[in-house]
């Protein structure tokens, strides 16, 4: 049996020093994570299509591509739920605009969604995003 691959994308948003994260209860793992938002890319849709379409059905959004920060390679998380067990996770960050003002509709199980400069209480945050928050620090893009 071959093993799959399954595309994650995330959007950055950054506004004066802080990242917008959402918590997300994951049913797989029964636990609430903090993350950036967005979700799989689905067969035939690229990166940025993906990203699109998870934004607007996550928050109502619509966002503008404005960098990469390249993918990483994971091997499987529970949390995408069983019939991924095997799977390797390329995640891709994408900087992003708002196109219009932030105004989150929380639309697709997200229980709540901040702006922050740390990582948050109230919520696990995973390894992933825990070095999200390192890079985008040194990047300048985060307050220390």
């Amino acid at each position: 049996m071959s093993e799959k691959l399954v595309n994650i994308v995330r959007a950055i948003f950054c506004s004066q020093g802080k990242i917008l994260l959402v918590l997300e209860n994951f049913p797989a793992g029964g636990e609430n994570y903090w993350i950036p938002p967005g979700g799989k890319v689905e067969k035939g849709e690229s990166e940025p299509e993906a990203i699109r379409r998870e934004l607007l059905e996550e928050l109502g959004l619509s966002s503008e591509i404005l960098a990469t920060m390249g993918a990483e390679l994971k091997p499987y998380c529970r949390l995408i739920g069983p019939g991924f067990k095997g799977s390797k996770l390329t995640v891709q960050h994408f900087i992003s605009e708002l196109a219009e003002p932030f105004k989150p509709q929380l639309l697709d199980g997200q229980l709540e969604a901040r702006w922050v400069s740390e990582p948050p209480s109230g919520g696990i945050v995973g390894e992933i995003t825990l070095t999200l928050f390192s890079r985008l620090r040194s990047g300048g893009y985060l307050q220390s």
